[in-house]
């Protein structure tokens, strides 16, 4: 899989422009990053230009271009290298056992709302599913950009089994749950205003009912979690009920 490489990081050139204060080292390739995301969260991979992104980040273009090489450089530093750091972070903690303690609620909660704040400050990495499919962004596909995040995809899917496996049972289509999780949850962080209504609900009132329809569905009881293992210890308790009450029927009658 083809990868970008980031650029060693350059000595800004000030000759243009000497009456300009001196930035500190970085200060420039950060600025940068800041304006692409801006950039592509508003126009998208294809609406975005490198010319946009310079002036709005206060450098010169020459710049940008040796600190990040080309367009989709700048694009996978702002947008997609976020999302492989998250996914990376969180199943390295799961796989250390920081999460052995929690129970599937918070353990969702974390998830999800991670990856829910991700996607709502990096929303052009949504607009870069949509037209990869629908206008072909080739130039992204090529340079591998697409394929890095088909990556973190695919080890989501890859943890999302193997938690089912110690928590639970593995379902038979892990990889769509996955997928459909995840749609969810990239679909609610990315729509704004005009999707909600007059009102956007606060953050952690949208993770809360992902957490609680990834896990129980649209139709749970008021409780959501605490009624299911409610629910589950009645269940329980009313099977021991019976088998005691048959095991005496059938002592009685012997």
């Amino acid at each position: 899989m083809a990868r970008i490489e980031e650029k060693v990081e350059p000595t800004e050139d000030l000759s243009a422009t000497p009456t300009r204060s001196r930035r500190s080292r970085g200060e420039p390739r950060r600025l940068l990053i800041e304006a692409a995301r801006g950039l592509f969260n508003e126009r998208g991979y294809s609406g975005a230009t490198t010319r946009e992104i310079a002036d709005r980040a206060g450098v010169s273009e020459t710049l940008m271009f040796r600190y990040f090489g080309s367009k989709v450089g700048v694009f996978q530093q702002a947008m997609v290298q976020p999302f492989v750091e998250f996914v990376q972070a969180y199943i390295a903690q799961a796989e250390a056992g920081d999460f052995s303690d929690v129970d599937d609620e918070t353990a969702s909660r974390l998830l999800i709302g991670g990856l829910f704040d991700l996607f709502h400050t990096h929303r052009g990495l949504v607009t870069m599913f949509w037209s990869a499919d629908v206008m072909g962004e080739s130039e992204l596909s090529e340079s591998g950009v697409l394929g890095e995040v088909q990556e973190q995809f695919d080890a989501l899917i890859a943890f999302g089994r193997s938690q089912m496996r110690v928590r639970h049972n593995e379902l038979p289509a892990q990889h769509l749950t996955t997928r459909v999780t995840m749609a969810m949850v990239i679909g609610m962080a990315a729509f704004g205003e005009s999707f909600y209504g007059h009102t956007r609900p606060k953050r952690d009132a949208i993770v809360e009912e992902l957490v609680q329809a990834v896990l129980y569905g649209h139709q749970r009881l008021p409780g959501a979690g605490a009624s299911k293992k409610a629910s589950g210890t009645k269940s329980k308790a009313a099977s021991t009920k019976k088998a005691t009450g048959a095991s005496r029927s059938k002592t009685s009658k012997s």
